[in-house]
């Protein structure tokens, strides 16, 4: 995934690890609840050896419940967290959203990225 200046970009391209309610679709890059509860929901962006702050967002259903900024001067990796305990109803979705406000174009490392979603409760 890429994005250019002040562009809020979904993040795409990720690789299933473990799902073990089957709601995450890497047609659509998002998760669909399964079953109504309270999720931990941590997301780890990343953006290597570029000089520009960065903002991720966990979007619930097309809205910013939760974001992250950091910033990278161009020798480090700007890798925000973000991170929440929501309550979810079965058919919410969940996607991972990034911008940048200072600098120019930019393109997520993957390797460098990370999504944890998991039921904690009822």
């Amino acid at each position: 995934t890429s994005s250019h200046n002040s562009t809020e970009t979904k993040l795409t391209g990720w690789v299933k690890n473990v799902d073990t309610h089957d709601g995450w679709s890497t047609v659509n890059n998002e998760y669909t609840v399964q079953a109504s509860g309270l999720f931990e929901i941590a997301y780890r962006g990343g953006v290597a050896n570029t000089a520009l702050s960065v903002t991720t967002r966990i979007m619930k259903n097309g809205v910013n419940v939760r974001h992250g900024s950091a910033y990278s001067n161009g020798n480090v990796d700007a890798n925000p967290l973000v991170h929440g305990i929501l309550r979810l109803v079965a058919g919410d979705k969940i996607h991972f959203n990034m911008q940048t406000s200072s600098g120019s174009s930019f393109a997520i490392d993957i390797g460098i990225t990370a999504a944890t979603i998991k039921r904690v409760g009822l």
